[in-house]
């Protein structure tokens, strides 16, 4: 009588509470580019802040510089940091100083006074923030080997690539209802005042 061939215990799949927590830094990663970048803090910067830049070059083609140096940063720094990251140990640390650099330059942009003379700082923080945002995603997929399997990284990918898309439209929609929304004096549920309303403030100060 041959013996049966050893039943094998099932490996064990990811800690649900991991990979809730990767695909939640996607949901609130992802706003940082639609918000700075693309809708409201590069807007803000070549409507209101550079509106009276003197000299000949426009606020929009120093907006394109600016995301030009942040291209070239990410070009000469994600492959550094990718070698960087290669051990596992590194990967959560490099996230967390990362993200934490994006969360304190968003955070800086509200000093960002609608005056040209904040036109330069407000770029820098907008290159280094939109730089940041893609070199942090380097050890953010490195991280994906580490919580699927090969059977189940599409999906655990799929979940965090969905995610950022549902946080993206979620902070546009609450910056819009809140901060932008209305018309006259003030804008939004915030009650903020116009930019018209900040000009002619300024102008009459």
């Amino acid at each position: 009588m041959s013996e049966s061939p050893p039943v094998q215990a099932p490996v064990a799949g990811p800690v649900r509470s991991r990979v809730a927590a990767w695909v939640l830094w996607d949901f609130g990663a992802t706003p940082v580019n639609a918000i700075v970048v693309t809708f409201v803090f590069s807007v803000y910067l070549t409507n209101a802040v550079g509106d009276d830049l003197p000299g000949g070059a426009s606020p929009a083609s120093w907006l394109g510089r600016a995301l030009a140096v942040a291209g070239l940063l990410v070009a000469v720094f994600a492959p550094v940091t990718g070698v960087w990251v290669d051990a596992p140990g590194r990967r959560r640390r490099a996230l967390a100083l990362l993200t934490g650099a994006m969360v304190v330059l968003t955070a800086s942009m509200s000093l960002i006074r609608d005056d040209h003379r904040f036109l330069l700082p407000g770029l820098i923080m907008l290159a280094a923030t939109a730089a940041l945002s893609e070199l942090a995603t380097v050890p953010y997929n490195a991280m994906l080997r580490d919580l699927s399997t090969p059977q189940t990284a599409g999906r655990v990918s799929g979940m965090g690539l969905g995610a950022g898309f549902v946080g993206s439209v979620v902070v546009l929609v609450i910056v819009y209802v809140g901060f932008i929304s209305g018309t006259g004096d003030a804008r939004g549920l915030l009650g903020l005042p116009s930019e018209e309303d900040r000009k002619s403030t300024r102008l009459n100060s």
